[in-house]
């Protein structure tokens, strides 16, 4: 992590000011040491240039820790856990690699980063994406010359935020990255003008703290961004769908699915209003949209202003 990154950091547990500790002080991007709280007197180490910062007293962390690992294993036996450069190289574009399968999931993302990419300017803009995992959104944004910080809790070298340094190699874009919880970032308040999440909101086990988190690192007048998130049907009891709760119990993931209304409730009270709301991979809301969005399951783009 870059040197003067490291002052935006927060104790996640307290907040407190955090004393660095550096193994090499003298260099612009840090590669190992370790990070003291001033206050509470937590101790965080920086590994491979990325600041492990989910503690143990982050809520719900047995939950979290066993859903690190459940990726781990979904990756194996999906016989997928390994280095594939010339997939990570386009990500998400995976169409543009001739006689490549590329499924749905891949193809929803390459419309939304489209839609980023055309709709919004980047260039020095502080961006915060949470589940940023391999950071390949983070390749993109840095090319627009974005300040751009990746938080996980997977630091894994070949699925998780440890990927990134592909991204150096290969193109010479350096990633800053830290280890954190979504729902106890681990950052100053109000330190980003954007704060974005691709599908992984829904992982949260806490969604009124994971909003409250978002918000609060957000600059006033700066953007919330939840892309390609799932919903599901205002009144419907059920939280995920068959496929994930599959996965869920064969794996240890976090899987909840909230409605539209619940979305809109948790950040409003947070400081944050939408200002626009599109079905995934739409460029605009018709009638029709409206009726999937409150009656239906599926995805969604929502796109929001921080008021306070």
């Amino acid at each position: 992590m870059r040197k003067n990154t490291l002052e935006l950091l927060k104790c996640p547990i307290c907040k407190g000011k955090l004393k660095p500790l550096l193994n090499e002080p003298t260099e612009d991007i840090v590669i190992s040491g370790a990070l003291n709280c001033e206050k509470c007197n937590k101790h965080y180490n920086i590994v491979k240039g990325i600041p492990l910062m989910f503690d143990m007293d982050s809520p719900n962390y047995e939950m979290k820790k066993t859903e690190m690992d459940g990726w781990i294993k979904m990756y194996k036996a999906q016989g997928s856990y390994g280095t594939d450069d010339e997939a990570d190289r386009f990500l998400p574009y995976l169409d543009r690699i001739p006689g490549r399968k590329v499924d749905e999931i891949w193809k929803g993302h390459a419309q939304a980063l489209d839609y980023l990419l055309e709709n919004f300017k980047w260039q020095n803009k502080n961006v915060l994406e949470i589940g940023a995992c391999r950071c390949w959104l983070g390749r993109w944004l840095a090319e627009q010359k974005a300040k751009y910080i990746g938080c996980d809790l997977l630091v894994d070298d070949l699925i998780g935020l440890g990927r990134a340094e592909f991204f150096y190699r290969e193109f010479g874009l350096y990633l800053d990255r830290v280890q954190g919880d979504g729902e106890m970032l681990p950052f100053s308040n109000a330190t980003f003008n954007v704060t974005i999440t691709f599908s992984s909101l829904h992982h949260t086990t806490n969604l009124h703290k994971m909003a409250g988190e978002m918000s609060r690192v957000t600059k006033k007048g700066g953007s919330i961004i939840l892309m390609n998130e799932g919903f599901k049907p205002i009144g419907e009891k059920a939280t995920i769908t068959p496929e994930q709760k599959k996965e869920k119990e064969m794996y240890g993931t976090n899987e909840n699915v909230f409605s539209i209304l619940r979305y809109i409730f948790e950040f409003v009270r947070c400081g944050s209003v939408p200002y626009k709301i599109l079905l995934s991979g739409q460029q605009k809301l018709s009638l029709r949209d409206i009726t999937i969005l409150l009656k239906g399951w599926g995805g969604l783009n929502m796109f929001l202003y921080k008021i306070y």
